[in-house]
């Protein structure tokens, strides 16, 4: 009896373990204000909500809140920074191109953002997502002379899959595994990306997303608190990376 009391006992959850994995708030947030903006655009689009101009909220959100890098060039050559126009450093991630652009951008976000926040904790995510859009939007103005406003959450997806791939490449190291295999998913996703918009004819956007995981690659080195800076130091000093 006692046995299968025990047994039985055994196949229950933990008292305080919770059914799902927790989702960093930060992470959430954004990922469902994302895809709030999205339905509601879509919705006007089936007129749903709005009358006949909800058809163009989406051109004038993206007009208003993306990321134009002649604009942006424009102001800094003439020396008149307006907040209206700095803001969109970190404004045009939230306006999709269409729904499936936002559901992957924020699948994307929360997955990773848990991963993110089990590794560095909560206030590192704020500074991943803010400095990854602020950087792929200057990446976009340096790397290209490019006139299609810049807007989309992959931005934001591919600073977490940056972090992703730093530790990736921590443990490859650690336990003396391919390093190329622990950074693929990045390179792959990111190929997938240039193929498309060569073959759909598409604006270089893949430029502002590069730029933003070689930004959350770099910024894991001094935000990981499992392993970063000083870990990478140490290993530099006792053994090659390659």
């Amino acid at each position: 009896m006692d046995q299968d009391r025990d047994a039985s006992e055994g196949l229950r959850p933990a008292e305080h373990e919770p059914f799902f994995n927790p989702v960093p708030p930060f992470a959430l947030c954004m990922a469902g204000f994302i895809l709030a903006i999205e339905l509601i655009l879509q919705a006007g689009v089936y007129g749903l909500v709005g009358d006949a101009s909800a058809v163009g909220w989406r051109a004038q959100l993206i007009e208003r809140f993306g990321f134009s890098a002649l604009e942006f060039e424009r102001m800094m050559a003439n020396g008149l920074v307006t907040w209206e126009k700095f803001v969109k450093l970190v404004t045009y991630p939230v306006l999709s191109s269409g729904f499936r652009e936002a559901l992957i951008g924020s699948i994307f976000m929360v997955a990773l953002g848990k991963y993110v926040v089990e590794r560095a904790g909560p206030f590192p995510i704020a500074v991943l997502l803010f400095g990854g859009a602020i950087v792929g939007a200057l990446g976009y103005v340096i790397f290209l002379d490019e006139e299609a406003i810049l807007s989309g959450p992959l931005s934001l997806a591919f600073t977490l899959l940056g972090f992703y791939a730093f530790r990736q490449l921590l443990a490859a190291i650690v336990n003396g595994t391919s390093k190329i295999a622990a950074v693929w998913l990045p390179i792959f996703i990111l190929s997938i990306d240039i193929v498309l918009a060569q073959i759909l004819d598409q604006p270089d956007l893949w430029v502002a997303r590069a730029c933003s995981l070689v930004f959350g690659f770099f910024t894991a080195l001094f935000i990981d608190w499992r392993g970063g800076f000083s870990w990478a130091i140490a290993q530099f000093r006792i053994r090659k990376f390659w």
